[in-house]
């Protein structure tokens, strides 16, 4: 159980991090809703209500400014967290998860870009 948790999250870091390295922009928070209520929705009850919450956070965060779409994406990684630590995760439930921790890593990438770009950093 531990050495699953510790694959998925080396696996989404390389994952983040070579999304980083190649300018990918990652999935649209309308895929990673549907990917997630998809691969999710003959889950047991637990986690079918963790991952409505995080749906939910993802589906807010489309509207708002950047800190208000970052908190939402914040808020759609706790209860995914809670499905991860669960276990028993199939090969498509593991990329659906990635694609919210995509989601946040887009969101945090955009604020740091507002911020350079407020203080007068232009590329």
């Amino acid at each position: 159980m531990r050495l699953l948790k510790l694959s998925f999250i080396v696996s989404a870091a390389v994952a983040i991090l070579a999304g980083i390295g190649c300018g990918h922009k990652g999935p649209s928070a309308a895929e990673t809703a549907q990917a997630l209520e998809q691969n999710f929705k003959a889950a047991e009850p637990a986690t079918r209500q963790e991952v409505a919450a995080a749906t939910a956070a993802i589906n807010a965060a489309t509207t708002g400014d950047v800190e208000a779409q970052r908190l939402h994406y914040i808020e759609a990684v706790r209860p995914m967290a809670n499905v991860v630590a669960r276990g028993n995760l199939s090969r498509e439930q593991v990329q659906a998860v990635h694609k919210v921790y995509l989601q946040v890593h887009q969101a945090a990438k955009q604020k740091l870009a507002n911020q350079l770009y407020k203080a007068g950093v232009r590329p």
